[in-house]
This record gives structure tokens, sequence and C-alpha cells, in this order.
């Protein structure tokens, strides 16, 4: 009888022990309970791309990718789609041509170490296209339109660049030697024209890019039409300074001829201008001395006179009344080139 005490109480441990677990499992099977998991599609994805071969451009679709999670409402409703969950696929090794893809749960990234499972990603395969790129320099070339104003041409265009950088895919790149830019209207100008390069967007292949497109510039010289006039009247040879000397002129006239803007040639008149000899540049008044002659051959006469080809210089001699009636009457004379014929006049001293 005394020892039954001493067998009874292992038992009712043990039995404290059972129930202790029992109690615990009731209460995480609960708990589990309370906090079933849940299926939720989380739609509108990005599609993104890593490791793109060097030298290659992708073309695909603008795919929404929807991925479909399980996990616990806590987690599931702590997910931002646009930042913690990225579909991501990986093209290295690949080369030029069209791929179909397959997407796996491996190219699924959710960030935040949430314990969630990828359930379905819809669609489960992608296509995409590789494009070898390359980088070609294009001539540029623009055409004119209309006419300028009458007494007016147009002398030269030009391009700031003549030429641009152009990168894209290889294959539309390959047969294109220049681009057009489209055509200035030039109807009626009687100045220089400038402006920006714009190109005709149909003529760029698809998926080029151009470098510095909003820095090309044109300027489009236009000038007034130039023409020559030879006056037929001879104009009398003038020395520009007094002299003593006894001089005589071959010829004594000459022929004047003038070239520049019509505006100017129309407006000069030849009673404006004096062929003159700067005489003294030339021609001193000191006597010839006279030449020695060596051995017993006798000594040359003595000379009578002598001769010099002088070049013709001009004097103006504008009227005050034109002078005070046009402003502009000296740029009109700077743009003016003016000929002798003949441009020197042999004189004589006698």
């Amino acid at each position: 009888m005394k020892d039954h005490p001493q067998q009874t109480w292992p038992n009712l441990r043990l039995m404290l022990v059972s129930l202790l677990l029992s109690l615990l499992t009731w209460i995480s099977l609960s708990g589990r309970s309370s906090e079933a998991t849940q299926v939720r599609v989380f739609p509108q994805i990005p599609l993104l791309h890593q490791n793109i071969p060097k030298d290659m451009k992708l073309k695909t679709d603008n795919y929404q990718i929807s991925v479909a999670l399980n996990g616990l409402p806590k987690d599931l409703n702590g997910i931002n789609p646009s930042s913690d969950i990225k579909v991501m696929l990986d093209l290295e090794g690949y080369s030029e041509g069209e791929w179909t893809m397959p997407l796996t749960t491996e190219d699924v990234v959710i960030s935040g170490g949430r314990s969630l499972t990828i359930e379905n990603i819809i669609p489960d395969t992608v296509r995409l296209q590789l494009e070898r790129v390359a980088t070609k320099q294009l001539k540029l070339t623009m055409a004119t339109v209309g006419n300028p104003a009458p007494n007016f041409e147009l002398k030269k265009v030009i391009l700031i660049p003549n030429e641009v950088t152009i990168t894209g895919p290889a294959a539309q790149l390959e047969n294109l030697e220049y681009l057009e830019a489209e055509p200035v209207n030039i109807e009626g100008a009687d100045a220089t024209l400038t402006g920006r390069i714009i190109l005709n967007s149909s003529d760029i292949p698809v998926d080029s890019v151009i470098r510095q497109l909003g820095n090309l510039r044109y300027r489009i010289t236009i000038e007034e039409t130039k023409i020559r006039k030879r006056f037929k009247a001879p104009l009398p040879v003038q020395t520009a300074e007094p002299t003593s000397l006894e001089l005589h002129f071959n010829p004594t006239k000459v022929v004047l001829e003038i070239y520049g803007p019509v505006s100017a040639v129309e407006w000069f008149d030849p009673s404006w201008i004096v062929p003159e000899l700067l005489i003294s540049a030339f021609i001193t008044e000191d006597p010839l001395e006279p030449i020695e002659s060596e051995g017993n051959d006798p000594p040359p006469a003595a000379a009578t006179s002598q001769k010099q080809m002088v070049p013709i210089s001009n004097r103006w001699q504008i009227p005050e009344e034109i002078k005070q009636n046009d402003s502009n009457w000296a740029a009109k004379i700077s743009k003016l080139q003016l000929k002798w014929f003949p441009g020197q006049v042999e004189v004589e001293q006698k």
C-alpha cells in the first residue's frame, strides 16, 4: 500500500505533458485556420529585359504580364505591383533573329522577402526579335521651290552640317545613302534665308535615331543679279596732279566697263568718274643722263624723250545733289568693279 503513491506520480506527470501538447497543437491549428492562404492575381506587370547582346536592338510587343500569387492576406495586401513584382527576361547568349520564349517562375522577382508562391503567369510565352544595330554617316540634301524676287538669284544652299550620324537596324540602313530635307520656299526672296532643317519622317527608318537632330540649319544665299556694262562713249584721260612736263598720251581716251548688282549698275552715271594718271610715281622731271659706251664705239645719240606705261586710276566726282538724295550712294559705289580699256596709257615725255 505504501508503494501506490510512488507509481501514480509518473503517470500523472505523463498525462499533464500529453494535455499540454494537445493544447499547443489545438492553438497552432486554430491560428492557421484563421490565417488561411489566398490566391490573388496582379495584372499589368511590365516585361523587362536584361543582358541584351551588344550591337543588338530588341523589338517586342508591349506585353503586360499577369502574375497569380499565393500567400497570407497580410503579405498579399502589402504588395505594390509597380515596384514589388518584376518579370525579367535574361537575353544573354541570344543572337539575331525572332524568338519565342517561355515565362517561368524563375523570371518573376518579388522583393521584400515575403513568403509568397507563384501560382501562374499569363501569358506563359512571349515573342521577341533581336536586330543588329549599325551606325552610318548620311549626306543631307535639300531642294528649293519658287523663284527669288526680280533681279535676284539663288547663289548657293549650305546645310550645317551637310551630313548626319544615324543609328538603327543594319538591314534598313544598308542601302540608304542620303536623307532629303523638306524643301524651302524662296518665292519672292530678296535676301539670304536661314532656318532649321526639317527631315521627312517617312524617309527615316523605323527605330532609328539621328544625333543632334534639333541642331541642323540651312543657309540659302540670295543675291542681286550682277551684270556687266561697257559704255560706248570713251572718256578723256587726265593727269592726277599738275606738271610742267610736256606729255603725250596714247591713247588719249579710254572706255569704261563696270560690273556689279543690277540696281547699282543702272544707277551709275559715267560722268561721275574720271580716268586719271598718277604721273609723278612713274615719270621724273630730272633729265636722263647719257649712257656711257664701251670700247671704240661712238656714244649713242642723246635721248630726246622717254616713254612709260602708266596704269589708269579712278577719281570720283559724285554730284552733291546725288549724295543728298541717296543715302546709300557710297554702298552702291563699293559694290561696283571698274575696268578701263585699255588699262594702261603710254605716256611720252618730250
